[in-house]
């Protein structure tokens, strides 16, 4: 129930990339992002207070790395009992130096039967979008760099996949910062937000909603990151935070 996208600019612009992250009601309220640090590298995420992991973080090297639940691959049997935490696993992979760094300590790991499946993208400064997926039964893939948005949903899955993926035509080809922050407001199509529901970005249904967005600027010299908290059922305005590292 997520909904990510990104920008790169011409050489030594840097990269953007957003993120809304949709969860349960029931689920507790998330920490926004602040400073931590894995084998000496310097990182910037929001924690889940249930799990202890995060859906996202960026650190000191300008590698950003995002994950989305695979609910396609959870139907089955054989993901229902899993023990290690999506966030947690994304969390451990945060000291890495680069994507290649990343790829292979995630490869390297022998618990990944205990997680459930995942679509994991990394960015790096200078460098393609890298994907990896893993279906809780078999390898782990090495995916195609796919199209914007990247979107999952637990809930009329193809649905809610079409109608992101149309406001998204609607910005135009080569979308601009501005635009995706729109696109991820819901105001890709008239520039004012529209009403939140199942199947918009910025979402909410009776069981969940859209509760953070998530803008990360990957800078020569530093990383911003920009987070919105959102109340509950989307009422009123997010309460805003950043957090800035040093590169």
């Amino acid at each position: 129930m997520c909904t990510l996208t990104w920008w790169r600019g011409a050489a030594g612009e840097g990269y953007e990339v957003f993120f809304n992250r949709d969860e349960l009601k029931t689920r507790p309220p998330a920490k926004p992002p602040a400073a931590g640090e894995r084998g000496g590298v310097r990182f910037l995420s929001p924690v889940d207070t249930q799990a202890g992991g995060t859906w996202i973080w960026a650190n000191q090297f300008g590698v950003v790395m995002a994950l989305l639940n695979w609910y396609d691959r959870e139907s089955g049997g054989h993901s229902r009992e899993r023990t290690t935490s999506r966030g947690v696993l994304l969390r451990d992979l945060a000291g890495s130096r680069g994507l290649a760094e990343a790829g292979a300590a995630l490869r390297a790991r022998g618990d990944l039967g205990t997680v459930k499946p995942f679509t994991l993208a990394g960015f790096e400064p200078g460098g393609d979008i890298q994907v990896w997926r893993w279906d809780g039964i078999g390898e782990l893939e090495d995916a195609a760099a796919p199209p914007m948005p990247v979107t999952s949903s637990s809930f009329e899955t193809e649905r809610v996949l079409r109608a992101r993926g149309e406001a998204f035509l609607s910005l135009g080809a080569a979308p601009t910062p501005e635009k995706l922050e729109a696109y991820h407001r819901n105001a890709a199509l008239s520039g004012q937000p529209a009403a939140p529901s199942a199947f918009t970005v910025r979402m909410n249904r009776p069981d969940a909603q859209t509760w953070s967005r998530s803008r990360i600027r990957v800078e020569e010299k530093r990383v911003v990151f920009d987070y919105l908290a959102e109340a509950p059922d989307l009422a009123g305005e997010p309460q805003p935070f950043r957090a800035e590292l040093s590169r």
